[in-house]
């Protein structure tokens, strides 16, 4: 082999080398950029969890706020003043505090009941803590 076709051998070698090595770059900078964007995404993702953490627990202080109030009202009016309270004061305050709701009773929703029947007044506890 002549020095001249050693010589572009070892260029042809170098240019391969050069060439993968623009390759491996261009796909380091693709991943680069799909790691950036999969970051980004990470990011909007804990922004809607954080935001939806955020209202769940606005919801639950409501909740506790309301639960509070109605401890305060069964002592205060009840056995603090050496009194009692019947179960229709109860589930009025309930009802006033947002603790109860009122609704339609519904078999297929409310399950069998011996005290009701389809369309008939039902109360239900309105918790949104589980």
């Amino acid at each position: 082999m002549t020095d001249i076709e050693q010589l572009e051998k070892l260029c042809a070698a170098y240019k391969k080398i050069a060439d993968d090595t623009w390759e491996k770059q261009a796909e380091i900078e693709r991943l680069r950029e799909l790691f950036r964007i999969d970051g980004e995404q990470h990011a909007a993702r804990i922004k809607e969890v954080q935001h939806e953490q955020d209202a769940r627990l606005t919801v639950y202080k409501h909740e506790i706020e309301r639960l509070r109030a109605f401890v305060h009202w069964a002592l205060s009016d009840g056995s603090w003043r050496g009194t009692s309270l019947d179960g229709g004061e109860i589930q009025d305050k309930a009802i006033e505090l947002g603790l109860v709701v009122k609704t339609k009773y519904d078999n297929a929703i409310h399950g069998e009941s011996a005290e009701a029947e389809d369309g008939d007044d039902w109360y239900m506890l309105a918790w949104s803590m589980p």
